[in-house]
């Protein structure tokens, strides 16, 4: 069946309405409850702000085709999805009409209501992706296009465990998956040793963002290999051909605090066919190291006894 792909003809606006520079609505409001067809059920577009979570008007989003973006629902609508009926306030669409998003609450937070108010109304939902049976309270989840889950992100202080290539990790924010199911990536909770071409590294990003449970710090390719790790506690030794040692680790800047004390950049490494390339957090500079150039190994990094040390210029390409 193809999938119901409401277009913005079908809809009655307010005078809220924002145009593409074609001409094309881009966002409107509603004014009058309605009912409309979609994919995940006939749903009702939000039309009142008469609720503390819910003080403005949430606008309808459309693409440039006319076909449905986005939907604020008026009220928490139990809606249809590819692994079944989800509780939703808010969902994305994809142009084809399938569902792309789905959030179990889209209250707005103001002086009002906080995140905590926000928080204490999630409740946990069960999800099976893949081999992986999940239960936690959930920002959003996210669907490929064709139906299986894309990724899930988690409410902040919400942890779950979860079976990677890597092993159990016990896992923060959240979690991208494969068409089949597999784990592409997930955000340890805490430093979690990972065992990778070059040594064991320690994965953990203190600076991850938990606004979308797409992009995380511990990455793997669909084979199961590591693909990247965002470290705080590992340092690189690479010793080239002549016998010349080269040391990365994660760099220093002044605490956000402002009490003149120092916290570390996390540092990226990402693993090639032929090496790695490093990311130390210094003005984002990256150093290729060659598996045919270089002997890698790591070693745990202690902030305080390790003496700064960066390499000399690498090239930026392998």
């Amino acid at each position: 069946m193809e999938p119901r792909k409401p277009h913005v003809s079908e809809f009655v606006t307010s005078e809220n309405v924002e145009l593409y520079e074609n001409g094309s609505v881009a966002v409107c409001s509603f004014v009058a409850p309605c009912v409309v067809a979609t994919q995940a059920g006939s749903l009702i577009p939000q039309y009142s702000t008469d609720d503390l979570r819910k003080k403005t008007l949430q606008a309808v989003a459309f693409y440039r085709s006319g076909f449905l973006r986005s939907l604020p629902l008026e009220t928490q609508s139990s809606v249809l999805t590819p692994i079944g009926e989800m509780s939703a306030e808010l969902i994305t669409f994809y142009e084809s009409g399938a569902v792309k998003r789905v959030f179990p609450l889209n209250g707005k937070l103001s002086g009002y209501w906080g995140e905590e108010d926000e928080a204490s109304l999630a409740k946990s939902i069960s999800i099976d992706i893949g081999g992986h049976s999940v239960r936690a309270k959930c920002i959003n989840v996210s669907f490929y296009e064709q139906g299986s889950v894309e990724s899930i992100t988690l409410w902040p202080n919400e942890t779950i465990a979860l079976n990677t290539p890597a092993g159990k990790v016990q896992t923060r924010i959240g979690a991208k998956f494969s068409h089949a199911g597999g784990i592409l990536s997930v955000e340890p909770a805490v430093p979690t040793v990972v065992k990778t071409p070059i040594g064991k590294i320690t994965a953990y990003d203190q600076d991850a963002v938990g606004v979308i449970g797409d992009n995380n710090s511990l990455a793997f390719f669909e084979t199961g290999a590591i693909r990247r790790v965002t470290a705080m506690h590992t340092k690189i030794i690479a010793k080239d051909l002549a016998g010349k040692i080269t040391v990365l680790h994660p760099a220093t800047r002044e605490s956000l605090c402002g009490n003149e004390e120092e916290e570390l950049i996390p540092m990226v490494i990402e693993f090639k066919p032929n090496g790695i390339q490093v990311t130390t957090g210094v003005s984002d500079s990256s150093y290729n190291l060659s598996y045919d150039e270089y002997d890698i190994k790591t070693q745990t990094f202690i902030p305080g006894f390790d003496a700064v040390s960066f390499c000399n210029p690498i090239p930026k390409q392998m």
